[in-house]
């Protein structure tokens, strides 16, 4: 008799989970929002942004996906923007393709906060890709990137910026932390970042996410843990990617990355010693500055699809047109965007052991 109702029992908890988690994810996932223009949120239909205040309203809804159709010029509204996607509360976890227009002048003052950037925190395997940001003034506290601030589960794609950023830790030009599932592809900054610890030209602080054909320019100014591209690594992917910021710091500086643990992991990327003034080994390979502009330095990189450069003049770019620029596809990325099926699978195996297994180690 106990036996059966422990079997009631679990099998009325296992519904009741079925229903909330049900509820848990549609959240706005019904809701057509009004005031853009045009488009339902979904992936076949994007809503359309063509004013600042359309950007703005992008955190009311922050598991569809959205398009810009103009340039906007954000100063013409707010000298000091609110992120985008707070931790724990409305992070953004839809998609974001910026169409490669521009986002102009996003100016941030908020020097006590973390988790700064045109997007706070990113989560939820969101997709943000073709933004280009113009002349980012940032000044705040922790987790400061111009794009995303904390990057906890999103694919950042094809995107740029350019400007300066004032952070104590934490703070790189395009994403301030890229955490374990992670991606950066195709991206790269110009932003001159200055602070006191784990400061990088792309990513402040990577943490097991993956950086892929990506580059910075942007000049460093810290204390700790600074690097042209990264700050501080710890695990994680770094492949055909350089630096050629101007790195200044007291402790754990390097051309490419500040730190990292361990010590692989960085493969076929590169660092300009004359400009970055720096000279470590292990955190990516030292060129000069003659040959960072030659195409044989970039052993096995695709210069058919992703990269291109002026031989002699430049030093390698991308190409811009989207068409032409193969994503990577992430196996986990396609896993989790069906979180759904894994609660179920995790709800099965629970049910299993409880009243199936465990009575069988009893009877036993």
């Amino acid at each position: 008799m106990y036996r059966k109702v422990k079997r009631h029992s679990f099998i009325m908890f296992f519904f009741s989970c079925l229903v909330i988690f049900n509820g848990c994810s549609r959240d706005d996932e019904d809701v057509i929002p009004r005031g853009f223009s045009g488009g339902d949120g979904t992936a076949d239909a994007p809503l359309l942004i063509e004013t600042p205040e359309q950007l703005f309203n992008i955190r009311y809804y922050p598991k569809k996906h959205f398009k810009l159709i103009s340039d906007i010029d954000v100063s013409d509204y707010w000298q000091d923007w609110e992120p985008v996607g707070e931790e724990g509360k409305n992070e953004f976890q839809g998609a974001f393709d910026g169409n490669n227009y521009k986002i102009l002048n996003l100016s941030i003052y908020r020097p006590a906060a973390e988790n700064v950037g045109l997007f706070g925190v990113v989560n939820g395997g969101a997709i943000i890709e073709n933004v280009n940001l113009e002349n980012v003034s940032i000044t705040a506290q922790h987790h400061v990137g111009a794009l995303v601030g904390k990057n906890l589960f999103g694919y950042i794609f094809n995107s740029h910026a350019t400007g300066e950023i004032k952070a104590q830790r934490y703070a790189g030009g395009l994403v301030g932390s890229n955490y374990d599932r992670g991606e950066i592809w195709g991206c790269y900054a110009h932003v001159d970042v200055e602070g006191e610890t784990r400061l990088g030209g792309l990513v402040g602080w990577n943490d097991f996410g993956n950086i892929a054909n990506s580059f910075a320019t942007g000049d460093i100014q810290g204390k700790l843990r600074s690097g042209g591209l990264v700050g501080a690594r710890m695990g994680g992917e770094i492949v055909n990617s350089y630096a050629v910021g101007k790195i200044t710091g007291e402790v754990g500086t390097g051309g490419l990355v500040g730190v990292q643990w361990p010590m692989t992991g960085v493969e076929k990327s590169y660092y300009d010693e004359e400009t970055t003034g720096q000279e470590d080994s292990g955190k990516g390979t030292a060129k000069t500055t003659a040959e960072m502009k030659e195409k044989k330095t970039f052993r096995d990189w695709d210069f058919e699809h992703v990269w291109a450069i002026d031989e002699g003049e430049t030093y390698p770019y991308l190409q811009q047109r989207k068409e032409q620029i193969p994503y990577p596809q992430s196996g986990l990325g396609r896993i989790w965007e069906n979180k759904g099926i894994i609660y179920m699978v995790a709800i099965f195996i629970g049910i299993w052991i409880m009243i199936i297994k465990r009575p069988q180690e009893n009877m036993n």
